[in-house]
């Protein structure tokens, strides 16, 4: 890969920029996993027509979109000139559609997919039913899961982390009871420090409690944000 960007590695190397070979370029480029360096290269293109175009900015989005910047994945479809290829209009909307799953806008998405099957209906009814599945999930809450770990380990129980429930449950047990045994015997230096232990894990405890449960409902999204782009084939638009 040249450090030239846009049209200075065509010319330096006597060659004819198109469109064409450019998107091409950002396809190698995201093959090869220089995700970052395929943005960098679009966005320094100076050609605002070629932005445009429908191959080359897709190869855009997909690059944005596999960084995780579904903002900007988004920008790059809006600005995509697909002119009369149904096979782009549908790519558009079909990527559009899980872009904005990612970000939550679900009935935004619900349109995209609907618009996507004006051109290709195959993956419109696995596309809603997954879509209504992530609207119907049964999410955890991080505040229910924190007043629940007032016991230790039930707010892990609940959000569905039943080893770190347990681990919660027997380890604060162990402090509680060594501070206690510890204040029985007199050992007031040895308890003061097991107390102390107990109260920082009591308090973590209470924190991860609150973590695992949004930890839960990212999982579960991304669970069926994962089906979406298997059905899709979205790897494979190009």
């Amino acid at each position: 890969y040249s450090v030239l960007s846009g049209k200075s590695l065509y010319l330096s190397f006597g060659c004819e920029f198109t469109p064409q070979l450019y998107a091409k370029k950002l396809l190698c480029m995201r093959a090869l996993g220089m995700h970052e360096e395929a943005i960098f290269d679009y966005e320094t293109l100076q050609d605002t027509t070629a932005k445009r175009n429908g191959r080359i900015c897709m190869q855009a989005a997909l690059a944005y979109y596999e960084t995780g910047n579904y903002g900007e994945t988004a920008n790059k479809l809006n600005m995509l000139d697909a002119a009369n290829d149904s096979t782009a209009h549908y790519n558009r909307h079909i990527l559009q559609g899980i872009t904005e799953t990612h970000m939550k806008e679900y009935d935004s998405a619900a349109n995209s997919f609907k618009l996507a099957a004006q051109y290709n209906s195959r993956t419109y009814e696995k596309n809603m039913m997954l879509l209504d599945q992530l609207r119907m999930q049964k999410r955890k809450s991080p505040t229910v899961a924190k007043y629940l770990s007032i016991i230790p380990g039930l707010g892990y129980l609940y959000s569905g982390y039943k080893g770190s429930a347990f681990t919660a449950l027997l380890v604060n047990g162990a402090l509680g009871y060594a501070t206690y045994t510890s204040v029985k015997s007199q050992n007031y230096g040895l308890a003061g420090l097991c107390g102390l232990f107990t109260v920082s894990f009591y308090i973590g405890n209470i924190n991860g409690a609150s973590r695992s449960a949004t930890r839960y409902n990212e999982a579960m999204k991304r669970s069926i944000i994962t089906q979406l782009e298997s059905v899709n084939h979205i790897y494979l638009i190009n």
